[in-house]
């Protein structure tokens, strides 16, 4: 995309944007123009095209530069200008097929949207190393926490360099957002063969890591946490928060316990043991890493465990000699530093 412009792209998504716009008038009986305007916010140049309905005296406005961001986003996954456009244009005629008012659809970016919006993803370092190199990331284990920013219910797009340097902000400033975030969501924990068995009596499966690895370890109680979205739920395992939630849960039912064990199921959940039921830390990998194999997204092989008195979070699996990964964090202090 080297020779594909901010100007070139406001041209494409325009001209397309109107072709789709025509089409869906033919059927509704109205006509749309789009309007280029200029505004100040915050001190930042914003591009706009208002959306200007024959019957309707407002109009939806489409924050450009925005959207730009959520076509690199679009295009990082497919390396293709045409599709990553496509994917764009579906969404924004998705916003609006309905909306008729004077209204920003996308909200600007400002310092107040990214104090609410800014969250962190999971996903597997080696696995992603290419595609890390255009983004800030947090080393945890062998995943990579990268900043995330929510456009609105299901959609986000990664945060990269120029994202930063768009806000005027270090990567350390964004992540820094990303944590206090994470941490003040509301959070919960549930025994997966309560959600597993109702799933069951409904003739569904639940997912297939978390079905699979219950219905071959009926023994072993698992518990899944994630927040209240049940979206993006991983980074859970960096906030003291959520491991607490998780952590309370669990010695509610096994007051002996010490601390929980806990594996990375996917982006969205985590999955939690108590320690004094896994009486072999390797036999917990290795039934983890056989279920991620055929059905899970590979985020971490790694079995973690979490002390609720000491707030440390450590690799448990980890051999003591190998200096490749960091081994514990003290998640009372100040988080991971990002790259």
């Amino acid at each position: 995309m080297n020779n594909y412009n901010y100007s070139n792209f406001i041209r494409d998504y325009t001209d397309k944007l109107q072709a789709e716009l025509d089409k869906y008038c033919e059927i509704e009986k109205y006509d749309v123009e789009l309007i280029p305007i200029n505004v100040d916010v915050d001190g930042r140049k914003k591009d706009i095209l208002a959306v200007k309905y024959s019957d309707a005296l407002s109009a939806p406005l489409l924050y450009l530069n925005e959207k730009y961001f959520m076509f690199k986003d679009a295009f990082e996954m497919t390396n293709n200008i045409n599709h990553a456009m496509e994917v764009l244009i579906n969404h924004t005629i998705r916003q609006l097929a309905i909306i008729k008012v004077d209204i920003p659809l996308d909200e600007p970016f400002t310092m107040q949207s990214v104090n609410r919006k800014v969250y962190l993803s999971a996903m597997n370092f080696d696995k992603n190393k290419e595609y890390l190199k255009d983004m800030p990331y947090e080393k945890v284990g062998d995943m990579a926490l990268i900043a995330v920013y929510q456009i609105d219910d299901g959609n986000t797009f990664d945060i990269r360099y120029d994202f930063c340097q768009f806000m005027r902000m270090s990567p350390q400033e964004i992540f820094d957002i990303a944590h206090k975030n994470v941490d003040r969501d509301k959070y919960k924990c549930v025994k997966v063969v309560d959600i597993v068995l109702g799933e069951l009596q409904k003739g569904k499966r639940y997912k297939d890591y978390i079905d699979d690895f219950f219905l071959q370890n009926k023994d072993i109680p698992l518990y899944r946490l994630t927040n209240r979205y049940e979206y993006l739920g991983a980074p859970a395992i960096m906030s003291t928060n959520a491991l607490d939630v998780a952590f309370e849960k669990v010695k509610s039912d096994y007051p002996e316990m010490e601390s929980i064990y806990i594996m990375v199921s996917s982006k969205d959940e985590l999955i939690v043991v108590p320690d004094k039921e896994i009486k072999d830390v390797e036999y917990l990998k290795n039934v983890h890493m056989d279920v991620q194999a055929e059905f899970g997204e590979g985020i971490s092989a790694h079995i973690y465990n979490y002390n609720g008195y000491t707030k440390k979070l450590t690799i448990a699996d980890a051999p003591a000699k190998d200096k490749r990964e960091t081994k514990e964090f003290d998640l009372t202090k100040e988080h991971v530093k990002a790259r």
